[in-house]
């Protein structure tokens, strides 16, 4: 068994911070979609700072992996996500 390390430590961090800002975004809009006039001001405003922290979270997250399509390494950047090199269309019609 060989390890061969695919995505480097930040790349795995931030899709899971977007994947729990979209969690977070999804059950407080689910929360106040369902409870809507039957829940308190209070509560109401609790929810949806949790929905927009969330939104922001996801954004901010996604600002970031933008930058790391650049400055990242290999596996991270962007002319590894699109079949451009001549070596990664013959990989692109293998697995096709």
């Amino acid at each position: 068994y060989i390890l061969h390390p695919v995505w480097d430590p930040l790349l795995r961090a931030l899709h899971w911070w977007m994947a729990l800002a979209m969690m977070a975004q999804f059950t407080s809009g689910a929360t106040l979609l369902a409870l809507g006039n039957d829940m308190s001001d209070a509560l109401m405003g609790k929810i949806d700072i949790i929905h927009y922290v969330g939104g922001y979270a996801f954004a901010a997250g996604l600002v970031v992996r933008i930058i790391w399509l650049f400055v990242g390494p290999p596996t991270a950047r962007w002319r590894d996500l699109l079949p451009l090199t001549p070596a990664q269309r013959r990989i692109w019609r293998e697995t096709l």
